[in-house]
């Protein structure tokens, strides 16, 4: 998420709770807050993302791979396994 992104997801997360008249929420929101700030949190990477043309790429690469014949049947490799 960018800034802008976040500063926007605030800006929203502001406006809705100015919006509410409902004090256990507001005391929700804030014991919620409060919990939520004491915890080590762990930032989220970004998953693996690929193009369409890199996943194209892996693609052909890996059919290339099975016309060379460059893979392991599931018996060969549960057996390379074994030696692990």
């Amino acid at each position: 998420m960018t800034t802008m992104e976040l500063n926007a997801q605030k800006q929203l997360l502001i406006e809705e709770i100015l919006k509410t008249d409902n004090p256990r929420l507001i005391d929700h929101l804030k014991k919620a807050l409060d919990k939520f700030k004491g915890m080590n949190v762990i930032p989220m990477k970004r998953p693996c993302v690929y193009t369409h043309e890199e996943q194209m790429e892996i693609l052909r690469q890996s059919l290339e791979d099975i016309d060379e014949g460059r893979y392991l049947s599931t018996e060969e490799l549960e057996e390379e396994m074994k030696t692990w």
